[in-house]
């Protein structure tokens, strides 16, 4: 089953549920999103071959665990990895990964060599005024 069947057989099963579908987007440089539910896990492996990803909703050989998250304005499939990077964040932040604000950076890489990051968003980092001199003196030390 490819993606595009898995997606249609999602929205069949969500429309009969009476849910809004949510489209499924992509992790950018620079995206900033926030999750508000876990929605599933599926596998799905890159095709060579074909040039298109392949999903399932069980394990296969060379498959890998994508898990899938509803966000605020889209649906996002992430990797063991990214899922780890969020709890990671989330548990020095001592914040639950609900309603946190994420963002996403990349190696500079395309296609296959891309990897993401995420962090937690710290839109505080930048409004807060720089530490005081609390009369600690700095000396040069001569390297």
């Amino acid at each position: 089953m490819n993606l595009i069947q898995l997606l249609k057989k999602l929205k069949k099963s969500v429309n009969n549920k009476n849910i809004n579908m949510k489209e499924f987007k992509k992790l950018l440089d620079g995206m900033n999103f926030t999750l508000k539910s876990y929605n599933k896990k599926i596998f799905s492996r890159f095709n060579k071959e074909t040039n298109k990803f392949e999903t399932s909703p069980t394990w296969i050989k060379g498959y890998q665990p994508k898990y899938i998250f509803e966000a605020e304005d889209c649906m996002l499939s992430l990797s063991k990895d990214q899922l780890g990077q969020i709890l990671v964040g989330c548990f020095e932040e001592k914040n639950d990964w609900k309603d946190t604000k994420f963002y996403v950076k990349t190696n500079g890489k395309t296609g296959l060599e891309v990897r993401y990051y995420i962090n937690v968003s710290k839109q505080d980092d930048y409004s807060q005024p720089a530490p005081s001199d609390n009369g600690s003196q700095v000396e040069d030390i001569g390297f």
